[in-house]
């Protein structure tokens, strides 16, 4: 009798934890989220509002996006990015399929223009880059010879304006291979006034010699939008920021809206009746002066520019927009949303 109680009470046992086991077994559900999307006609009619007002005559929202060879979550979607962006600037060169298929979508669907980039500075960089390998190079062989430097042939550099002229057209044929709609053309610069006079020739040669790159590219392309990011005030010719269709302000190291206006002012006659951007920052290591730093510099240079004044205010640059996704404490995507309404109230 009693082994038929164990028998009885084992198999008990083994037909629970065969249901248990029927129970925690994971199942599949099916999340449904709220989506335009999910309306064809909806989002049909969204898309044409959104295109609508892209047309229309408002205050730009230009971001610059820092793409990455493979996409790991939502952060390196361009389809993340607030739908009212004007344009979306494609910080490296090279493009993912993914990118490439989220550009056109983006295109087709919500008006979203694109693109690239040329910076002086980021040439220099190469250049200087370049040349410390072939130092490092010639460093190791002399090395290897015992110092002799009789055994080892000099180092020989690629000629500095030959290697600008290659990098500027590379940047203007991205923009022809990937369709971009638009260009930013960077130069920090600095003062030529405290230069010596062979130290200013040098300057005002180097710079004309750029700008007559780029101006020789734009004239091969002339729907693409220019977009010169530059502190006048560095500009040796009045022609060269005439060119632009749009200049940007390099204000993103502001701490108060003060600077803001001191920049368009000091920037003088040069500038009037010419389109002015003005950059603002999701990343900042000062920490220490000012209230106008990280994310907050988009809902208060939002604010900043519906005030009336004598110099343009046609738009915002927000730079390394993809870097703040995930940044609860600033929300910068949700800012730069306010910061169109804000900039647009009546659109």
């Amino acid at each position: 009798m009693k082994s038929i109680r164990t028998i009885t009470a084992a198999a008990l046992l083994a037909s629970v934890a065969v249901s248990c086991a029927k129970w925690t077994e994971p199942q599949p559900i099916e999340i449904r989220k709220p989506s335009l999307e999910n309306s064809p006609e909806l989002y049909s009619r969204y898309c044409q509002a959104i295109r609508d007002y892209k047309k229309s005559e408002h205050k730009m929202m230009y971001v610059t996006f820092d793409n990455v060879e493979s996409s790991y979550d939502q952060s390196c979607n361009l389809t993340s990015l607030p739908d009212s962006v004007d344009f979306v600037e494609i910080s490296n060169p090279g493009l993912t399929a993914s990118i490439a298929d989220q550009m056109a979508k983006l295109r087709a669907d919500k008006g979203f223009r694109f693109a690239v980039s040329v910076s002086m500075d980021a040439i220099d960089s190469d250049y200087e880059s370049l040349v410390a390998g072939i130092d490092a190079e010639y460093a190791e062989r002399l090395a290897e010879a015992g110092g002799d430097a009789s055994l080892v042939p000099a180092p020989e550099y690629p000629e500095k304006s030959a290697f600008v002229a290659e990098a500027v057209k590379e940047a203007f044929a991205r923009a022809d291979e990937f369709g971009y709609e638009a260009v930013r053309v960077q130069y920090t610069g600095y003062s030529p006034f405290h230069l010596t006079s062979e130290q200013k020739e040098q300057y005002v040669s180097e710079q004309t010699e750029f700008f007559s790159l780029i101006g020789s590219e734009l004239e091969a392309r002339p729907s693409l939008l220019y977009f010169l990011n530059v502190n006048p005030e560095f500009i040796v010719s009045a022609d060269i920021l005439k060119a632009a269709d749009h200049v940007v302000l390099p204000t993103q190291g502001s701490t108060g809206t003060g600077d803001l206006d001191l920049f368009a002012i000091r920037s003088g006659e040069v500038l009037s009746g010419m389109s002015l951007l003005y950059a603002v920052t999701t990343i900042t290591d000062d920490f220490k002066t000012g209230w106008l730093t990280s994310g907050e510099q988009i809902p208060l240079v939002s604010a900043w520019m519906t005030v009336p004044a004598e110099y343009s205010k046609d738009g915002m640059v927000v730079l390394d927009v993809r870097r703040a996704f995930y940044d609860d404490n600033r929300n910068v995507y949700r800012k730069i949303r306010n910061a169109i309404g804000n900039m647009n109230p009546n659109s």
